[in-house]
């Protein structure tokens, strides 16, 4: 049974010690529920994750010296 559910990311969602398919028809909708919620967080985390890394990646830095203002292309004075 391992073997045949091991692939299945629904199986993966939370912990419950038990496949979804031996859950029990009446806590299925609940469990459901919750695993959807689950998932959500996740997900949610990952997205703020990810643009605290472009946050930090495209912000300019502080300790960066300043352009010299003028043209592009002018010689700094």
């Amino acid at each position: 049974m391992d073997a045949e559910h091991a692939t299945d990311e629904a199986n993966n969602v939370f912990p419950t010690g038990l496949y979804r398919t031996e859950w029990s028809d009446t806590l299925k909708p609940d469990l459901d529920s919750r695993a959807e919620a689950a998932e959500r967080q996740r997900a949610l985390a990952a997205i703020r994750a990810a643009r605290a890394k472009c946050r930090t990646r495209f912000t300019p830095s502080a300790t960066k010296a300043p352009e010299p203002a003028g043209a592009p292309g002018d010689p700094p004075t």
